[in-house]
């Protein structure tokens, strides 16, 4: 569902807990600091529950597709705290819209894994941020930017994916679709060679 395919937010606090991927291969949004195993009761998704205001349209459903924005309404927040007044108010839904990334119609899925809206553009069902496809290396360079690297790719037959650090921008092909590992890394953005020209996904309100 969209709670175990919408990635994480690796900006909210997290303490010392290293937050395991699911069988999907990264760290979806039903796995928190409070909830590291992704444990659920009923339908809640536990990064919306610990985390308000939240950042994507709540209470999302497969039945909804069409239709998935938040059906509450909030009429208080209550706190002790008067300083979180002016962040609560900015961040409502009452207030401001809330988008979601939703896939092309041959996508698998109609839900994207991405929750902002430059992430969305580049997710193709398999270009992922934060990602390291590690080993199966057989040659690197540095590039302009993750369209160079993609292309460097496209010109090799022994190519099969890529990986690039977007700080040293230096991109690693891949003799193996998926590397030998997969695994989150921040400062990375990996594809399989598949996805290469790929429609993007769509950021709706």
């Amino acid at each position: 569902d969209m709670c175990r395919y919408r990635s994480r937010n690796w900006g909210v606090y997290r303490a010392d807990q290293q937050t395991n991927a699911g069988s999907l291969g990264y760290t979806g949004s039903e796995r928190t600091r409070q909830n590291n195993n992704g444990n659920r009761n009923g339908f809640e998704c536990p990064e919306e529950r610990d985390h308000y205001p939240y950042w994507q349209p709540t209470q999302q459903s497969e039945f909804m597709d069409k239709y998935q924005t938040t059906p509450w309404i909030d009429v208080a927040y209550l706190t002790g705290n008067m300083s979180d007044c002016d962040r609560v108010s900015q961040g409502t839904e009452n207030r401001v819209p809330k988008f979601r990334c939703v896939m092309p119609e041959q996508s698998s899925r109609t839900y994207g894994r991405a929750i902002t809206k430059e992430s969305c553009e580049l997710e193709g069902g398999c270009i992922f941020e934060n990602v390291n496809y590690g080993g199966a290396d057989f040659t690197s360079m540095i590039v302009e930017s993750f369209d160079e690297c993609i292309e460097k790719c496209s010109e090799s037959e022994q190519c099969k994916a890529v990986t690039m650090n977007t700080d040293t921008k230096r991109c690693y092909l891949k003799t193996k679709p998926d590397g030998n590992t997969k695994r989150f890394e921040n400062h990375a953005i990996s594809a399989n060679k598949r996805c290469f020209g790929a429609k993007g996904g769509t950021w709706v309100e």
